[in-house]
């Protein structure tokens, strides 16, 4: 499909542009929070339990993002552990032979970010996702003005 992606009607509910004529026929799934699976490591597990919290209080998650989720929380384990053998081994590595050659943690940790940055846009967890993002305060419920807009008396 080509052309700019559709923006779910949850992003269009928080920037303030949901208008029920022009989104009617997009499917409105209610915020969930979706369970983790068994397969993640404590370094994952940790990642998703952060995640979960973050994007549940802006409203995006549902357990259809489920296996989108969990993948970007695995990526961010390999990354995390190949960052570490980086960190233990150096970026350069002796090969068998003796001679200098970059050390397969960086590969690792390379591809693992670059998806990871896919799909983090995918999310809404990149910085330019996230601007699109206007997220607006809940009305006060104590205010004249709106009261009387909502058809409410004094």
């Amino acid at each position: 499909m080509k052309g700019r992606k559709p923006t779910p009607p949850q992003v269009h509910k928080l920037r303030g542009t949901f208008k029920k004529c022009r989104h009617s026929d997009t499917l409105d799934l209610p915020t969930s929070t979706p369970e983790p699976p068994e397969h993640l490591d404590d370094i994952a597990l940790d990642e998703w339990n952060r995640l979960v919290g973050e994007l549940a209080q802006v409203g995006t998650l549902h357990k259809l993002d489920r296996t989108l989720l969990a993948t970007y929380c695995v990526l961010w384990s390999h990354l995390t552990q190949a960052e570490r053998g980086i960190r233990e081994h150096g970026l350069v590595i002796k090969g068998a032979t003796g001679a200098a050659q970059a050390s397969p943690y960086y590969s690792v940790a390379m591809r693992a970010a670059s998806q990871l940055t896919r799909i983090a846009a995918e999310l809404g967890l990149s910085p330019s996702s996230r601007a699109r993002l206007k997220v607006q305060p809940p009305a006060d419920q104590d205010d004249e003005f709106e009261r009387m807009l909502n058809g409410m008396t004094a």
